[in-house]
């Protein structure tokens, strides 16, 4: 199985290997009603990934890898991406965004690992994220008020905006990581993306590690 996923992600005729570049252009968006901006607080985790071009026949082999013991689901959202004037945050590689109504940003792990991100989805955590990200300090007066204003509006004052949406219909293929990695209880997943309005086809290879997870255990997920 293992040598068939490498096999897999080779055969692909491009490896991304940070979000999508296309993010970086301009991109007519629509504003997010104020009543679905919302809070999710969980635990954040460590995502180690790699991107790759599918195609039909990439699919074909990702799903024989699920029949045995893996799930298949299919969904349909947009993702509303934010970031401030020059594309401050995307260009330090943080990733904004609103999704259904919740809130996630992913923040690199470590410098030189593109493909290693925690993800945050506390709207607390974000904002102090962003803001000593393009402040270098939470500025207090900001921060006022904090849990009461909607976090769309405390961004406005920082001068993050959206930038760009994309509508997305993803298959997610979800299956045992190889014993051979060491790695325990944690799963695979395959989210192959078919980005409406271009026809643009990006999948992504991803393992969710723990939060508490060592840098030797990346290296094994990488």
């Amino acid at each position: 199985r293992l040598a068939l996923t490498a096999a897999l992600l080779a055969s692909s005729s491009a490896l991304l290997h940070a979000p999508p570049a296309r993010l970086r252009r301009f991109a007519t968006h629509r504003p997010v009603p104020p009543a679905e901006i919302g809070m999710r607080a969980t635990t954040p985790h460590v995502e180690v990934e790699v991107r790759f071009v599918w195609n039909e026949a990439i699919e074909a082999r990702i799903a024989s890898l699920a029949v045995d013991g893996g799930q298949i689901t299919e969904e349909r959202f947009v993702d509303v991406y934010y970031d401030a004037e020059g594309h401050a945050l995307t260009l330090s590689n943080r990733w904004l965004r609103m999704r259904q109504g919740s809130w996630e940003l992913k923040v690199p792990r470590h410098a030189g690992e593109p493909g290693s991100y925690t993800e945050l989805t506390n709207e607390e955590e974000i904002f102090e994220e962003v803001t000593r990200s393009l402040r270098g300090e939470v500025a207090s007066g900001v921060a006022a008020g904090a849990g009461t204003d909607p976090l769309e509006l405390r961004m406005s004052v920082l001068g993050v905006a959206p930038f760009a949406t994309l509508s997305t219909v993803r298959r997610s293929y979800t299956l045992p990581a190889p014993p051979a990695l060491g790695l325990g209880a944690v799963h695979l997943r395959f989210d192959l993306d078919l980005e409406e309005g271009t026809g643009e086809k990006v999948g992504e290879l991803e393992v969710a590690l723990p939060q508490g997870a060592t840098q030797k255990d990346v290296t094994a997920a990488r």
